[in-house]
């Protein structure tokens, strides 16, 4: 399993020679620092695998209070981390266990909770949905009056579905939050989680065609497909007939409807949008007993010399969506 330090985290002394400045402008405030993230590359889906996060914290509050620390991290929300996932941290003035923070545990700049307060301060990167900020606090308090080294040891399970996603950490504390140089974060690169079920969810590519009416749905329900002329290459607009080319995927069995049938073409509903639904299994005449994985489609007109694609050429993929 190969590791990775996070392309914001690399140790950095200029890095941190200029957060000890900025920090020495702003009295009793912490200046919370990421100085470097071990985390899989990739991971076998449903896998258990361990993210260590190495932070500083330069203390300049002369009174030397202790402080809760808190810890958010960025999941696919198909992981369920919130079950999933435990934290704790080592550090040259003490060590502690953390828990998930509650909705009553608020950041005092943004008045959210802390949860919605990474998301809102931080963002979800290159993710275009589907993802989540779970935030932890230190079940002991953090005194470093001269300031500390520690080491965050994050233990996350994957997901079953195969995937590519851009995880996220974030550092801060109670009594701070996000003000001044109080907070960090690190993107990673992308990681990929294989061996799972289906055709692997990019969530770091752009957010992808909408091809389907429902916002979740799974291959056995019935499924309205949508085709939106004015999206893309729009060389379809104004058609008088659209026709769908479609494969649904069953373990090794591949199922194929794409010869401008009938059965196939799409309905107009108006402003160069045409839809079709259709319930998979019957569709495609797959028996009962076999999965369906997911859908390949793209859109043809009457002759079948346009044809509407991935950019690459490659078919739209239709696969179960748990999440809106």
């Amino acid at each position: 399993m190969k590791n990775f330090e996070g392309h914001l985290a690399r140790w950095n002394p200029y890095r941190i020679l200029a957060g000890f400045f900025v920090c020495a402008l702003v009295f009793f405030s912490m200046c919370m620092t990421i100085l470097q993230i071990e985390q899989p590359s990739e991971v076998i889906a449903e896998e258990v695998f361990e993210i260590v996060m190495q932070v500083d914290v330069s203390n300049d509050d002369d009174t030397g209070d202790p402080f809760f620390f808190i810890v958010g991290f960025l999941a696919p929300r198909a992981w369920n981390a919130v079950e999933n996932t435990t934290v704790r941290f080592e550090s040259s003035v003490g060590n502690s266990t953390m828990r998930l923070t509650t909705n009553d545990e608020i950041d005092g700049n943004t008045k959210l909770p802390w949860n919605s307060a990474f998301e809102k301060k931080l963002g979800i990167g290159e993710n275009y949905g589907e993802v989540e900020w779970i935030t932890f606090i230190a079940d002991e308090a953090f005194q470093a009056s001269d300031g500390a080294i520690g080491t965050v040891y994050i233990e996350t399970k994957a997901g079953g579905d195969n995937m590519i996603v851009q995880l996220a950490y974030g550092i801060t504390n109670q009594t701070w939050g996000f003000s001044d140089d109080n907070y960090d974060l690190v993107f990673t690169d992308c990681m990929q989680v294989f061996d799972g079920i289906g055709y692997p969810t990019n969530l770091c590519g752009p957010k992808p065609r909408r091809l389907v009416e429902q916002t979740t749905y799974t291959m056995d329900d019935l499924l309205t497909i949508i085709f939106d002329a004015k999206e893309g290459d729009d060389f379809m607009r104004g058609a008088s007939y659209i026709d769908l080319c479609a494969k649904a995927y069953s373990g090794d069995f591949v199922y194929e409807i794409c010869d401008n049938e009938d059965a196939a073409a799409l309905n107009y509903v108006g402003d160069d949008i045409w839809e079709i639904t259709i319930w998979p299994r019957s569709y495609f005449n797959i028996p009962e007993g076999q999965n369906i994985d997911f859908m390949e489609v793209t859109f043809t007109n009457d002759k079948g010399n346009l044809v509407v694609a991935n950019d690459d050429g490659s078919a739209f993929i239709i696969a179960p969506k748990c999440f809106d």
